[in-house]
């Protein structure tokens, strides 16, 4: 009633203009973008040097792949306010523009696909295959599909080491887009589709437990999908096992870092496979999909993890790591 009666009231259009960037930041976290830029933009037109709501738009323009609308936004922000990260942020766009800019867009459902139409290392036909493929699938598992885009950019391996300081090891990665290198010789189908169903689950995950979800266990479910492609190979868990020298479940998330040794990676990684295929084995994917849920609403990992799974994860490790000891093969299903 008051802005009513008095419509040009600066401190009222102020007032007004901080409740909309309040709840369009609520809808941005809530994985609503498109809501989230309508109440961020009416924000704007009550107070155009709001710096909060400039640098959640140009988030938002960022992850759906908007890159010069996403500077002008993070540059309108800093203008008004000094702010460190989103000035590391700004500069890290500027070279993903410088490589990005050149691809050419692609959309199929909600995957807002970049790819250079000359690459003889795939078709981009089958890529839109393989997304389609783990939406339904890894959807399925988790009963989730969201409706915001994701973004999924092809570089080679040259432009991504540009980019990202990364292992030769590593295969792709999700940081909120799904980013996939690919080698000069190019991918088999299935190393294609394995990779692209790997960082899909890390996106469902991220989004179902507000990423706060343990390492091992993102990366244990997202080779539990990949696994119904081909099967990891487990020769080193086995070894491991036989010779004490599995990973304690204290140090596995740490040991799966992209700082670690490639040996301790590749035990962290088929150690996680493993102990999440127990899990999902013991108590079900629906648990899981209610642990994540949980962790998404902001209750602490152990207490989540005992609630719905009626024990703790140091019990039902232990019990893991004493079967994998006796019988690794069986364990796996194998």
């Amino acid at each position: 009633r008051l802005e009513i009666a008095a419509p040009g009231d600066p401190l009222l259009r102020a007032r007004r203009a901080d409740l909309l960037t309040a709840y369009g930041v609520s809808l941005y976290r809530a994985k609503r973008p498109l809501e989230a830029e309508s109440a961020l933009r009416d924000a704007l037109a009550l107070d155009p040097r709001n710096p909060d709501a400039l640098a959640v738009l140009g988030r938002i323009a960022y992850d759906s792949q908007r890159l010069e609308e996403a500077e002008s936004f993070w540059r309108s922000s800093l203008s008004l306010r000094a702010d460190p990260d989103l000035a590391e942020r700004l500069r890290l766009l500027a070279r993903e523009a410088r490589v990005e800019n050149g691809l050419t867009p692609s959309r199929a459902a909600n995957f807002e696909i970049r790819f250079r139409p000359d690459a003889p290392e795939y078709n981009v036909h089958d890529i839109q295959a393989y997304l389609l493929e783990a939406q339904t699938a890894v959807g399925g598992d988790f009963m989730y599909y969201p409706s915001r885009p994701i973004v999924v950019i092809m570089y080679t391996r040259s432009e991504f080491d540009s980019l990202r300081s990364s292992p030769s090891w590593l295969g792709g990665l999700y940081d909120g887009k799904i980013r996939l290198p690919v080698p000069a010789g190019g991918l088999s189908g299935e190393e294609f589709k394995k990779i692209l169903w790997h960082e899909y689950t890390h996106a469902l995950l991220h989004d179902l437990s507000a990423n706060r979800c343990p390492r091992w266990l993102q990366e244990g479910l997202a080779q539990y999908e990949e696994a119904k492609i081909s099967p990891p190979a487990l020769d080193r868990l086995d070894a491991a096992g036989r010779s004490g020298g599995i990973i304690p479940l204290s140090a596995l998330s740490s040991a799966l870092e992209m700082g670690s040794r490639p040996e301790t990676v590749a035990l962290a990684y088929a150690e996680s496979f493993a102990l999440t295929d127990h899990i999902v084995r013991a108590y079900g994917l629906f648990r899981i999909n209610q642990l994540l849920q949980r962790l998404g609403r902001g209750e602490e990992w152990e207490a989540a993890f005992r609630t719905e799974i009626g024990r703790g994860a140091d019990e039902v490790y232990a019990d893991w790591r004493e079967t994998w000891a006796i019988a690794p093969a069986e364990a796996a299903g194998e």
